[in-house]
């Protein structure tokens, strides 16, 4: 069949949302700037959760339609395309090598982390996103990466929180 395009409903899908991930993300700073009394729990909720769902959709990307990790090669091609900013562009965008696309995702959860310890009191709520989630997932990427002490140091942190 000539001129028939196959849709993936699952990229199509996870590109949505990230897209409005980076939406919010551009409003962070506007909204901090103005914020009123009281909304900064808010806010830094929200920006940690963001963070950390665009750093989960962009792992689920590169394992579901990259390349394996090659520690050796982490250049290789075939990642995922990275659209990190909230800007409309006409172009095309080419893959990102798998390497640029953990580096992007391990910078998205520390940067959740981040907004995550600025709670004075973090939601204990397994539908929202939290520094825990954040130290799991980060562990998984260590262990992808095959920073094998950096994923037990990441995953005891879960751990450590947990008997506090």
């Amino acid at each position: 069949l000539t001129g028939t395009a196959v849709q993936d409903y699952i990229w199509a899908d996870f590109y949505k949302r990230i897209a409005v991930l980076n939406s919010i993300i551009s409003a962070i700073p506007e909204q901090r700037a103005k914020h009123k009394s009281g909304e900064e729990e808010t806010l830094n909720q929200v920006g940690g959760e963001t963070y950390f769902l665009r750093a989960w959709y962009y792992f689920m990307l590169t394992n579901i339609y990259g390349a394996p990790y090659d520690k050796s090669n982490p250049n290789a091609t075939w990642g995922v395309p990275l659209k990190l900013s909230e800007e409309v562009i006409d172009i095309y965008y080419s893959r990102n090598t798998v390497g640029e696309v953990y580096a992007s995702i391990e910078a998205d959860l520390k940067k959740a982390i981040e907004f995550f310890k600025l709670l004075s009191s973090p939601r204990k709520n397994a539908q929202h996103g939290s520094i825990d989630a954040c130290y799991a997932l980060l562990s998984r990427v260590y262990l992808y990466l095959g920073e094998y002490e950096a994923a037990l140091q990441a995953a005891d942190s879960v751990l450590y929180r947990g008997c506090k």
